[in-house]
């Protein structure tokens, strides 16, 4: 008797059966983006209120570092990413670099009109996250 050969399941040596499933990179996603999360807020308000550097300047400090840190986990442990670093750095820069003017337009636009600018930054930190899975998964770390 002959088997009958299902194109929609994957072998053992198919990329999707080490492909982790969407539970498992979410997971890890959550847990790095907390992780980053928590630095990022927490150097923002260390910034912003003692040192009174500003909301926009204080907002751009803790995106890069937490930034750097999120790239270098999601890289290699949410997502495990076999593209060329590079490719995966210039497309993370950028997506970044429109987070950023996003971010920190709405967090001085808060500002300038009496609205608690860290309450403006968990809103567009909570925006920000969901995009970017998305976008990490199907187009950043390919």
């Amino acid at each position: 008797m002959t088997e009958e050969l299902d194109p929609t399941a994957s072998s053992p040596d198919s990329p999707v059966a080490d492909e982790p499933s969407v539970f498992a990179q979410g997971a890890r996603y959550v847990l790095v983006g907390g992780s980053s999360a928590a630095l990022e807020l927490g150097i923002f308000w260390v910034l912003s209120n003692p040192t009174h550097l500003g909301v926009r300047i204080s907002n751009v400090i803790a995106v890069f570092i937490a930034t750097v840190c999120n790239f270098a986990m999601n890289r290699q442990w949410t997502f495990k990413s076999s593209s060329h670093w590079m490719r995966s750095a210039v497309l993370y820069i950028t997506l970044w670099s429109l987070n950023l003017v996003f971010t920190t337009s709405v967090i001085g636009y808060a500002a300038d009109h009496a609205f608690s600018p860290v309450l403006a930054k968990v809103g567009t930190m909570a925006a920000v996250v969901m995009w970017n899975f998305w976008l990490f998964r199907k187009v950043v770390f390919v």
